[in-house]
């Protein structure tokens, strides 16, 4: 056996076995379809993006049982667009900018929703 099928062999065992490690990887399919055709982009900007010092972070908050809760974040690009894929609810967007670097909204730091 050459060195190359040596080492395909060996990639495809390690596939094989990451693949069966962590479960079937389309066993969420249908799930992750049904919800594709019902899903939504929600979009914004963040206006003067250039001002701010520190870094943007956009929240997605979910209503559940009547309370809010963070659903997810991200960092908008350099031109302050974000975008979240979303499925039929109720949310809300908020931001603050990150002057101090802790990844958490500190008191001063500003804030908009």
């Amino acid at each position: 056996m050459t060195t190359s099928e040596k080492a395909i062999m060996t990639l495809t065992a390690i596939v094989l076995s990451c693949s069966l490690l962590s479960g079937c990887m389309f066993r969420d399919l249908k799930k992750d379809i049904a919800e594709d055709k019902i899903s939504f982009r929600l979009y914004g900007r963040v206006e003067n993006m250039a001002q701010v010092k520190g870094h943007v972070h956009v929240l997605l908050y979910v209503q559940a049982d009547d309370q809010w809760q963070l659903d997810r974040f991200i960092f908008p690009a350099d031109d302050g667009t974000y975008a979240f894929l979303i499925t039929p609810g109720t949310y809300m967007v908020a931001g603050f900018a990150d002057q101090n670097s802790n990844d958490r909204h500190d008191p001063g730091e500003p804030v908009g929703a």
